[in-house]
């Protein structure tokens, strides 16, 4: 997925398409609603290959999405998109920033995408970082909430359903079903909802996934600003494999708090960036889970 800024600025965005295309590399664009973004553009990087188109929508009407962009006019503008994105028979994921500013909109906004026929619904669970303010932040009782709202709505099969820097909806997922964290075997075997299990599968911030900035420098995820390494000095597959910090992320065991203890440790693991963000450590508790584990290691650190 190319993101930005505004993608649409690139010269050469046309040839990156479409030699993706010509190497089998399905692209997805993130571009912003602009007016760069016109039907035209649209039909030209359907020509050229694009894959999926990622548009942002952060609330269920005009007034608490343009609040959070910060520019009026930008909702109508996005409802337009959408509908020539539908038109014109490219998939589309809706990206959303969930914190209090929407977090009561969410079934609203389910019910207003549902006629866009989109492919994903990715939600974003704030974390303190750049703009976002700890006021924004959800509680962890709210979390909660919406992640079972996520559930009842991947459930409905209107759209698959996935979770940034909110792991825990894996946990969800597996209690809904009745499925131990260890066996996600019987998950599978008795699941009738491919989206359920990709959004149940255990991939976190340096785990399965890297992000990695226009300078070349690798962090475990978008938002945290710990680099693992620059690809200057070595290759993505060293980084990921053997740099402290990539090991660190993956090692559930060293979490710190009841994350470390937690039976879902290995699947979940909490957001490392929410704990980076709000504590200084990489390895601390995800302030927003309520969950309280199960395993007798835990409770008798809670007892002591």
């Amino acid at each position: 997925m190319l993101t930005g800024g505004d993608c649409l600025k690139r010269d050469d965005l046309m040839i990156l398409v479409g030699e993706c295309s010509r190497r089998g590399i399905l692209f997805g664009l993130a571009p912003s609603v602009t007016p760069l973004l016109t039907r035209e553009k649209l039909s030209e990087l359907k020509k050229a290959g694009v894959h999926r188109l990622s548009i942002s929508l952060d609330g269920a009407d005009a007034q608490t999405h343009d609040e959070f962009r910060g520019i009026p006019g930008t909702f109508q503008r996005t409802m337009e998109v959408l509908e020539d994105i539908r038109d014109l028979k490219i998939e589309v994921q809706i990206n959303t920033s969930v914190g209090k500013h929407n977090f009561h909109q969410l079934p609203a906004m389910a019910e207003l995408l549902r006629p866009f026929n989109i492919q994903m619904w990715s939600t974003f669970f704030l974390v303190p970082t750049g703009r976002a303010t700890r006021e924004l932040l959800l509680t962890a009782s709210q979390t909660e909430q919406a992640l079972e709202f996520l559930y009842e709505t991947l459930e409905k099969g209107w759209f698959d359903v996935k979770t940034t820097e909110a792991p825990h909806f894996r946990r969800v997922i597996l209690q809904k079903m009745g499925v131990d964290p260890d066996d996600i075997g019987k998950a599978i075997a008795r699941c009738s909802r491919p989206g359920l299990l990709r959004a149940a599968r255990g991939v976190n911030d340096g785990r399965g996934f890297v992000f990695i900035s226009h300078r070349g420098d690798v962090y475990p995820s978008g938002f945290l600003p710990i680099m693992g390494g620059n690809l200057k000095q070595k290759s993505l597959a060293e980084i990921y494999q053997n740099s402290w910090l990539f090991k660190l992320m993956r090692n559930s065991d060293l979490f710190e708090g009841k994350c470390g203890f937690c039976e879902y440790r290995h699947l979940c693991g909490g957001s490392r960036s929410r704990a980076y963000a709000m504590t200084g450590s990489p390895i601390a508790s995800d302030p927003l889970c309520s969950y309280q584990p199960k395993t007798s290691k835990w409770a008798s650190s809670v007892a002591s």
